[in-house]
């Protein structure tokens, strides 16, 4: 089981609790192990295991890890499987620059 969660579905509290039953976010290690190049569309992942990954389109869809990013403790890793992209983003809103970004996340079990 996985599933996605954003920060503005009403569904939010079902899918963390989801969330919770996984234990916990990724590092941005794992999910850059989960891009798969060999696509020839977007989003590069392999969909038969990950059905439901959304592409980019006029929305900016990122995957929340846990690792934070190097030069701003403020900043989360997140990995775009559409562009494929790493990006330290500012999670808690203080950036605005006019871009719709979802910030969804792939919970996994284990240490």
């Amino acid at each position: 089981m996985h599933g996605n969660i954003r920060h503005d579905d009403p569904r939010d509290g079902r899918e963390r609790l989801r969330c919770a039953q996984w234990r916990r976010l990724p590092s941005v290690a794992e999910l850059v192990a989960l891009v798969d190049l060999t696509r020839t569309s977007i989003p590069y992942i392999d969909l038969g295991y990950f059905p439901g990954t959304p592409a980019d389109g006029a929305t900016q869809y990122h995957y929340w890890s846990s690792t934070t990013a190097p030069n701003n403790a403020n900043y989360s890793n997140l990995l775009n499987f559409s562009i494929p992209q790493i990006a330290g983003m500012d999670t808690k809103g203080n950036a605005n620059n006019g871009t719709t970004y979802h910030y969804l996340a792939r919970c996994v079990s284990g240490p």
